[in-house]
């Protein structure tokens, strides 16, 4: 696997554990359990964090890469 199909698939698999992590938050959040629902809230800002950085990385691999290949 190389480099770039590496990066897509940690870009992805953070989003979607962001975007469930906010899912059972607002699940138990909206079940009253607030102490409950702070652990997933946090995760999932964990993982918004980590997709950004690993978007970020990819973005800036990608474009040094095009920069090589046109020099």
């Amino acid at each position: 696997m190389d480099q770039h199909k590496m990066f897509k698939f940690m870009e992805r698999f953070w989003l979607v554990f962001a975007i469930f992590s906010l899912l059972f938050a607002t699940w138990f959040i909206s079940k009253g359990n607030w102490d409950q629902g702070k652990f997933p809230l946090f995760t999932a800002f964990c993982g918004g964090i980590l997709f950004g950085l690993r978007r970020y990385q990819r973005r800036r691999i990608e474009k040094a890469s095009k920069n090589d290949n046109d020099q």
